[in-house]
């Protein structure tokens, strides 16, 4: 249960820090040309920013490294929501620890599931912008200008998706940014299943009730079960879960979210995120 709690912890402290992500005010911010940068990825590929745009209507830059475990959660629905992108977005996941050779990384990846570019950050982009929150997201646009910064996880697909589609199409003409940090719709309610290793665990089923209906939603391949409802409290009841799982901790990240008896738990008023980490018999 300390697992959790730390865990659930870490996560909290970072995204309340997602707000000052630049600590000097010399380093380039929202609407500033991005510097042009070259790495070289693990696959033994070179990336160079400036080449990429001349295909890419925007990229992805994020900064991490393989300790950080709000970073490893954000990677799957930034995997999926490449996926459906990757023709007009590119994604370039840069390791900020020197410990992360690129036999490490090989393997993380492979492990985490992601196939966009990753490699360390010798071009030190970290120290350029004066970086001390991971994960840090940024985006630049197809002119070459920093759009986006943000701190923290972005545990959902579709924030992701919202993100790229204000910078994407014939109708983007002009730098435009975005000075606000990514967060969950406010209709948006999120139950998030991980295993042990914090992989999202697939066909958990939920539902999440009114006084007069409830709606049933499963877990899909990063664990999650989205619910876009109507903001309201909703009663959530969990229905079932792949059998080799017998115990449960339920933690909320959301401060308004309650926990009840056998595993109800009962959302707040707008939308939101609660984990619940799944173990078999072993594991603890």
């Amino acid at each position: 249960m300390k697992k959790v709690f730390a865990f659930l912890l870490a996560l909290v402290l970072l995204c309340a820090s997602s707000s000052a992500v630049l600590a000097d005010s010399k380093a380039p911010g929202l609407g500033d040309k991005m510097p042009d940068f070259s790495v070289t990825t693990i696959d033994g590929s070179k990336f160079t920013l400036s080449e990429v745009l001349k295909e890419k209507q925007l990229v992805l830059v994020n900064l991490w490294f393989s300790g950080c475990t709000p970073c490893r959660l954000e990677f799957p629905f930034m995997q999926a929501a490449w996926e459906k992108y990757q023709d007009r977005v590119a994604v370039v996941a840069l390791s900020v620890d020197p410990r992360d050779t690129p036999a490490v990384l090989r393997e993380y990846t492979k492990d985490v599931g992601m196939t966009f570019a990753v490699g360390q950050d010798t071009p030190g982009l970290s120290e350029t912008f004066h970086i001390f929150s991971y994960p840090t997201t940024m985006l630049v646009d197809r002119f070459g200008n920093i759009v986006y910064i943000g701190a923290g996880s972005i545990l959902d697909e579709g924030v992701f998706t919202s993100l790229f589609d204000q910078f994407l199409g014939d109708d983007y003409t002009e730098t435009k940014v975005k000075d606000a940090v990514a967060e969950f719709p406010e209709n948006r309610y999120i139950v998030l299943f991980l295993d042990k290793d914090y992989h999202g665990v697939a066909d958990c089923s939920v539902s999440f009730c009114t006084d007069t209906a409830c709606v049933p939603v499963t877990s899909n391949a990063q664990g999650a079960a989205v619910f876009d409802g109507e903001p309201q409290e909703y009663h959530i009841q969990l229905v079932d879960y792949p059998e080799e799982y017998t115990q449960l901790y339920i933690g909320s990240i959301e401060d308004d979210w309650k926990v009840g008896e056998d595993h109800d738990f009962y959302t707040s008023k707008k939308g939101g995120m609660i984990i619940i980490l799944m173990y078999k018999d072993g594991e603890i």
